[in-house]
Parts: structure tokens; sequence; C-alpha cells
């Protein structure tokens, strides 16, 4: 059986909702090193990847009511669950399709 190499657009749409090791736990095999991902999201600009995650956090901090302020943390972590899942499907369609190949 092949196995689905994540892609480019993969990793960015993971990027500040995961980090490098993350990735590679999440997807072993199907994805480059966690080196690998770093130095591909340093040579995207996607440098200091912890302040730009802290960023976006306070980003949302500031958009949100102060009632709502608890929710950000939760409404992150259901974004990344969101797009993992999304991508575990679509990994799954394409790998189903290779085999039927």
């Amino acid at each position: 059986m092949k196995l689905y190499k994540l892609q480019k657009g993969d990793y960015d749409a993971l990027f500040l909702l995961m980090s490098p090791e993350d990735i590679k736990k999440e997807f072993g095999a199907r994805s480059w090193s966690s080196r690998n991902i770093r130095n591909y999201f340093s040579s995207e600009g996607h440098t200091k990847l912890n302040m730009k995650r802290k960023a976006l956090k306070e980003e949302a901090l500031d958009r949100a009511e102060p009632w709502q302020a608890f929710m950000v943390d939760e409404t992150l972590e259901e974004l990344k669950i969101e797009r993992v899942e999304r991508l575990w499907a679509r990994i799954k369609d394409i790998e189903q399709e290779w085999d039927s190949m």
C-alpha cells in the first residue's frame, strides 16, 4: 500500500495549530521529519512559531468579549481537530483511490 505524503499546503494549514513535533507524531510516515517541517516553516517565513502562536491567541483574545476569553483555547483546539480530521479524511480517500488502481 502506497502512503500519501503530506504536501506543502497540508503543512501550511496546520502551521499555527500544531508544532512540527505534533505534526510528525500525528501523521508519522506520511509526514516529513519534525526538523524538515521546522525548516520548511522557516523558509516560508514562518519563523518563531511560538511567538506567532502567542500573537494569534492574543489577537483572538482582543476580539473576544471578556466573558468569551476562556473560549479562545477551546476554539483553537476545535479548529486544530477539524483540520486534522479533514486532512485524515482526504488522506484515506486518496489512499483508497490508489489501492483501487
